[in-house]
């Protein structure tokens, strides 16, 4: 059966919002670094849950594959409200000071950026190796053979 839809996008701020600025940097950097080892590690288990499967594990591993792709995109969704409060704190904040903390963040997340990206080629080099080796294990599988004579 399918999921059912991810919530919807909660635009409330229900967390306590910190009380200096680097309060606040520190802690959307933060948020931003656990979102993104949760899209990271979302994204593993998909391509872990996707690897080719005997019976009634495909079953299994189809419903796994669904959970995840809603975990990934709800945690896309948490960026986005990240995004969101970004924007919100730097119309409502001091903009001028704020250029510097702007920047170093953008460079913060443009090595994770770049982090993620060379992590996901590296799984999709690495399902690229194993995946002929695991469609022969499948084809030699007793599965595919045809069944043994009938004892005399």
């Amino acid at each position: 059966p399918p999921l059912p839809p991810p919530p919807l996008m909660n635009t409330t701020n229900t967390r306590r919002p910190p009380t200096t600025t680097p309060d606040l940097r520190a802690s959307f950097l933060r948020e931003i670094d656990d979102l993104t080892l949760k899209l990271i590690d979302s994204f593993k288990d998909i391509v872990k849950a996707s690897k080719i499967k005997e019976g009634a594990s495909n079953v299994r591993a189809d419903f796994q594959i669904e959970v995840e792709a809603a975990n990934l995109a709800q945690t896309v969704e948490a960026l986005l409200r990240v995004s969101s409060e970004l924007k919100i704190a730097a119309v409502v904040g001091d903009i001028d000071a704020g250029f510097a903390e702007a920047k170093e963040l953008r460079d913060r997340l443009g090595k994770a950026t770049a982090a993620a990206e060379a992590e996901m080629v590296r799984l999709g080099e690495s399902v690229a190796e194993l995946l002929p080796m695991l469609e022969e294990h499948y084809y030699e599988s007793m599965s595919r053979l045809p069944p043994p004579p009938p004892p005399s």
